[in-house]
């Protein structure tokens, strides 16, 4: 009868085999108890699995040096258990099964346990957490650990198997014992896997905390002597011992500046001793996660560092990199050493920057040095975050309660980007700006996976009691809207943030500044990103990643707030009454909410290629820099925009140049616009992603048909009325018809039913609901449409040449420049290269010889319906914008004739819009989106960047007027607001 020291006992690798079957990539085992595969799917992964290792060059099995000896007749007491006693396994299950082990860990184990050995390193000993891998090695079908350094399992084992043992010790059938190192290296011999430990700590708080180099050494010396073996040999390697750094985290508490009284009883946090380790896990164990650091190969280690060191100093430097690993998983879980903001406040005071600031600022105000150090501490007092970790908690248990009653899925992509972003470098969060919503929904995605939550920059309108002092404890940092002239606010902010960068927090703030009222992104906002960038340009820290992220929702539950806001409506005040309010969101439902995280970007790298990384900060090259970083991340967070049905829904509805669309045109205009998103590999939602795959088929065969018809496959070729249109829209059928049912039950959206036809048609009032959403998805087809409006508007007096064409096109881009984000790295004219060769290329535009002249090439639309409906439908999306800015300048001749006029820029959008009504109703306009506030907003600032306008501060209110006009005193507005019309779709 075999001892249970046998049970988890791998044979020993033989050189010119396999020593394990390789395990399929989804962590599946490979086959049934009978020992057939799974699946058919399954036998065919093993196999290639089994071809490519057969193929790489062959791997040396350790030399066999303790010959004769059996694992099963030596004395192990931390070998984990395969079968424990039945108690034991029901009681580990009721105690671990709800510790996270993501699947990306158990796969990265699985792989390294293929390609080589694998020994486990962990910060401290810890009998618990031993425990814990031995359930979870078992329940995912891992190796199990062969040596545990300084554990025992014995208590653990089933009571016949110690009779048994007991039964054998007396009659002298006892098993040989092994130091320590020699039983380390007896498992390694045999490839099985082993756990060491950087330091042990005893019972109670104040117990020493020892390190053992011993075992280190050891391993080592193994990987060493499987070098030696092949020595001499070229056409094999040795079999390569991966250290793995692993963390079992049990509470997420970040270390504190001060220890407390519970940490004086307990121990510290960050070394726990096993009282508190027991505590925290009672406490805690439902928010326990595994986490895994970068493994070190020790072939690669000792192949790089073997030849210049002795031994003494490559345990060090092992040690040294297993630490450091361990280190960085430790700060992007907890992040940086935490301070009360009282301390913090003191330490950025006694700053010399800060200090150099107080007297300046004492010496240009006239004001006394103490009198000026009052008031930024009374800055700081007011801005200061006081983050506490049960803050966040507390919060995130709630937000638990509350997302799940809100949405139906909260699907959040790429955070694995963000934990490898924050192993390098501190991380700057730039999410786009929705809803109050994503002030909250990134801290509690990042306390839910494991991530340090970040410190928020939050309007001091924010501030108001209860939530202010809940958001302050949880991270938030209250800044005020406007600085206006004052400089001692300023310098406080901007060191504040500094200091925030400095120490390693990572920060969140909207590089929008404010939530969008639009749905589409709005121009950066440089302030805040201007002093990350500038701290790193002057060396504050070493180097920061910007994170763009996209928070996105099928539904936002301040649309009507929006909607009314964009009407004319004054924005509410935040306070405690509009919180009571909003209570009745809570039995609504609004979809599925989306966050997507972009590639970071490295500032350092960013300022080592601009060339302007020696330029002071007020330089004009230098603030150029700054302001083309803002636009790549607007850009980097488009790109992670994603295609909602709820959008596509609200475009095929609003593109439209005829009053209503039949439903059969319905769908095929949202399976033509699906064609245009996938061409720019935007990514879709869970539900249209869902949709395509389900209905891959259809799509596949209608692209088949256009090749067997010598059809091109380009969207445009074929606009709304091509096969591909037309089975795009009947695999998403199921999902805008969600979004259709909602828009007519909202009575946004009318449905005529005729028996053999549905129309439908929106509710003029109600366009502009339908145009948040659309706005979610437009940059995705802008340059196609600023190219169809601007053909329109140059083609009025016959067929254009190119020069003409790029002429109008690029008049429409400056002019709705601060309508729409671009990518600062790609010119206009090389956007509008690629959307003119795409017209070319779907036939939509043709080039013909000018018959009066040979040597001039005209454009012209290719003489097909289709052609002519694509143009049409891509202008009509354009069309609003270009009403809303023939409005306003049509309103600032008519309100402010002269030069010596002035009006509050208030009181003139109001005006503004009131006129929008009447050209609605007399049909000089067809779009009553065009009247939106926002819009108006932006054209003012289009209109003064051409120098026509002027907007300046009187007391309390920011007025407008009109520019001093040139020497020829021709005025021109009107001539602008004509040249708008000639773009207008009639």
């Amino acid at each position: 009868m075999s001892d249970s020291s046998t049970e988890n006992t791998e044979p020993a690798p033989v050189e010119g085999e396999l020593a394990r079957e390789v395990a399929p990539a989804n962590g599946a085992s490979p086959r049934t108890p009978d020992g057939r595969y799974q699946t058919a799917e399954m036998a065919r992964e093993v196999t290639e699995a089994l071809r490519k290792e057969a193929t790489m060059a062959q791997v040396i099995a350790p030399q066999i040096r303790h010959e004769g000896l059996e694992p099963n007749k030596v004395s192990n007491p931390g070998q984990m258990l395969r079968n424990p006693g039945w108690l034991w396994r029901f009681v580990s299950r009721m105690l671990f099964r709800d510790v996270a082990f993501e699947e990306k860990e158990v796969r990265r184990i699985r792989e390294l346990s293929t390609e080589g050995d694998v020994v486990y390193v962990m910060n401290h000993q810890s009998t618990l957490d031993y425990l814990y891998f031995n359930y979870a090695f078992s329940r995912f079908d891992l190796p199990l650990v062969f040596f545990g350094e300084r554990l025992s399992m014995t208590i653990f084992r089933p009571w016949w198997k110690l009779t048994l043992r007991g039964i054998g010790w007396l009659f002298g059938r006892r098993k040989r014992r092994l130091e320590p190192h020699e039983l380390l290296d007896f498992g390694l011999e045999r490839g099985l896997p082993a756990m060491l430990f950087l330091r042990h700590r005893g019972l109670l708080s104040w117990s020493p905390t020892t390190g053992d180099t011993r075992l280190f050494r050891q391993v080592l010396e193994s990987q060493r002597a499987r070098m030696t073996a092949v020595a001499n040999r070229d056409d094999v390697r040795p079999k390569p011992i991966h250290m793995v750094p692993q963390l079992l985290v049990w509470h997420q508490q970040p270390e504190r500046y001060r220890r407390s009284i519970t940490d004086i009883v307990f121990g510290d946090p960050q070394a726990p001793s096993r009282l508190r380790k027991a505590i925290n896990f009672i406490l805690h164990r439902r928010q326990a996660f595994v986490q895994l650091g970068t493994s070190i190969d020790l072939l690669a280690f000792l192949e790089e560092h073997g030849g210049e060191m002795d031994m003494d100093e490559l345990v060090a430097k092992l040690r040294f990199q297993v630490r450091q690993s361990l280190s960085v998983e430790e700060r992007v879980i907890q992040g940086p050493v935490v301070k009360d903001s009282k301390q913090l406040s003191q330490e950025i005071l006694r700053t010399p920057e800060m200090r150099t600031e107080i007297g300046r600022l004492a010496e240009s105000q006239g004001r006394s040095v103490d009198s000026v150090e009052k008031e930024i501490a009374g800055n700081l007092k007011e801005m200061a975050a006081n983050f506490k970790m049960s803050y966040v908690e507390g919060w995130c248990i709630a937000l638990t309660v509350l997302l799940g009653r809100l949405y139906s899925e909260v699907i959040a992509s790429g955070l694995d980007r963000v934990r490898e972003a924050g192993r390098e470098a501190p991380v700057v969060l730039l999410p786009c700006h929705r809803s109050h919503i994503d002030y909250l929904v990134l801290s509690w995605l990042f306390h839910a996976h494991g991530l340090i939550a970040p410190h928020i920059a939050a309007g001091i309108n924010l501030a108001f009691f209860p939530l202010g002092h809940l958001f302050r404890h949880a991270g938030a940092f209250f800044l005020r809207r406007q600085f206006g002239g004052d400089e001692v606010y300023r310098v406080t902010f901007r060191e504040y943030v500094r200091k925030l960068v400095r120490e390693g927090f990572w920060v969140e703030f909207f590089p929008e500044g404010g939530r969008s009222r639009s749905g589409k992104m709005l121009p950066p906002k440089l302030g805040m990103l201007s002093i990350i960038l500038d701290a790193i340009r002057s060396g504050t820290t070493q180097d920061v990643k910007l994170v763009p992220i996209y928070v996105g929702y099928e539904q936002v539950i301040e649309e009507q707030s929006y909607i009314a806001e964009l009407s004319g409506a004054d924005k509410e005040r935040e306070g405690i009454t509009g919180l009571i309010k909003t209570t009745k969101v809570l039995w609504s439902r609004y979809g599925r909410l989306y966050v997507s995280f972009g590639e970071p970007l490295s500032v350092r790298d960013a300022l080592e290629d601009s060339g302007v990384s020696d330029l002071p900060s007020d330089h004009p090259d230098f603030q150029e820099w700054v302001r083309r970083m803002g636009y790549r991340v607007l850009d980097g967070i488009q790109r992670e925009a994603l295609v909602t049905p709820s959008a596509v829904a609200s475009m095929a509805l609003l593109m439209s140049v005829k009053r209503g669309v039949h439903r059969e045109e319905f769908i095929r205009r949202v399976g033509f616009i699906l064609a245009m998103t996938s061409s720019k590999h935007a990514p879709l939602s869970k539900t249209l992603e869902h949709a395509m795959k389900l209905h891959r088929q259809p799509v596949v065969e209608a692209s088949e048909q256009l090749d067997g018809e010598g059809l091109s496959r380009h969207p445009l070729a074929l606009g709304q009325n091509g096969p591909v249109a037309e089975a795009r829209g009947q695999a998403a059928v199921k999902a805008v018809d969600e979004v259709l049912y909602r828009y007519i039950e909202g009575k946004h959206v009318t449905a005529h039913d005729f028996g053999s036809a549905i129309v439908y048609t929106v509710v003029p009032e109600r366009r502009i609901h339908l145009d948040y959403y659309k706005n979610n998805i437009v940059h995705l087809i802008m340059p196609e449409t600023i190219l169809a409006a601007a053909y329109h508007g140059a083609s009025l007096h016959g067929a254009p040449d190119e020069g003409m064409l790029r002429t109008a096109a690029y008049f429409l881009s400056v002019t709705f420049k601060y309508e729409f984000v671009y990518n600062p790295d790609a010119g206009f004219d090389e956007l509008f290269d690629r959307a003119l060769a795409s017209f070319f290329e779907a036939g939509i535009l043709l080039r013909r010889v000018d018959p009066h002249d040979a040597s001039v090439d005209r454009i012209v639309v290719a003489d097909t319906a289709i052609a002519r409906e694509t143009l049409a439908l891509l202008h009509e999306v354009l069309q609003p914008w270009m009403e809303s800015y023939w409005l306003l300048a049509t309103s600032i001749s008519e309100l402010l004739p002269e030069t010596t006029d002035t009006m509050s820029i208030k009181d003139f959008i109001r005006a503004t819009q009131k006129m929008a009504q009447h050209r609605y109703q007399v049909g000089d306009v067809r779009c009553t989106e065009a009247a939106s506030s926002i819009t108006f907003k932006h054209a003012v600032g289009a209109i003064e960047s051409l120098g026509y306008i002027v907007q300046r501060q009187e007391g309390r209110d920011r007025v407008l007027v009109r520019a001093p006009r040139g020497d020829n005193d021709v005025d021109p507005i009107p001539a602008l607001a004509d040249r708008l019309r000639t773009f207008f779709s009639h």
